[in-house]
């Protein structure tokens, strides 16, 4: 089961999104799920749109592509 769902992903972007495009419009704090954020702190908010946006980019394939969850690989240990 993935930690988020499509909606409660795309819900997060959207807010830091926009928290991210207030404070780099020149507004000087914003406020998102609880926790300020003053202008000195876009490049935390930027990192949380960027893992937002890729959380949705993958949960987006894996709905096209009807796969869920993590992928599994095969490791064959070497020995030395």
């Amino acid at each position: 089961m993935a930690a988020f769902t499509l909606a409660t992903a795309q819900a997060r972007f959207d807010a830091y999104a926009a928290a991210e495009l207030a404070l780099a419009g020149g507004a000087q704090e914003y406020s998102v799920a609880g926790r300020a954020f003053k202008r000195a702190q876009l490049s935390e908010v930027h990192n949380i749109v960027v893992f937002y946006q890729n959380m949705v980019d993958r949960l987006t394939r894996d709905q096209v592509n009807g796969t869920a969850g993590a992928r599994v690989r095969r490791v064959v240990p070497l020995d030395f």
